[in-house]
């Protein structure tokens, strides 16, 4: 999908959290995706760990450099500054 509103919400929630703290929200998204992909779509375990890490791969990255485009480095970045800092 072109516009993916949780793919959105997994770089916010990083962006909202010290870089520490990332494998531990990592750990909770990987645990709500196998629970949906699993429980309600029938999917198989290891494609929802597939879809798991691609999707974990992809905040990652957003967050990473949504993080250097505002110059904050490793600090949290807030959705202010980071508005601020993109003209």
């Amino acid at each position: 999908a072109t516009l993916w509103p949780p793919a959105g919400l997994y770089v916010a929630m990083l962006l909202l959290h010290p870089a520490r703290r990332w494998p531990t929200l990592a750990a909770a998204a990987l645990a709500a995706n196998l629970a949906s992909d699993t429980l309600l779509h029938g999917r198989p375990v290891a494609a929802s760990l597939g879809f798991c890490a691609a999707n974990a791969a992809e905040a990652f990255a957003g967050a990473w450099l949504a993080r250097r485009l505002a110059g904050g480095g490793g600090a949290e970045v807030s959705p202010a500054v980071f508005l601020s800092r993109l003209r």
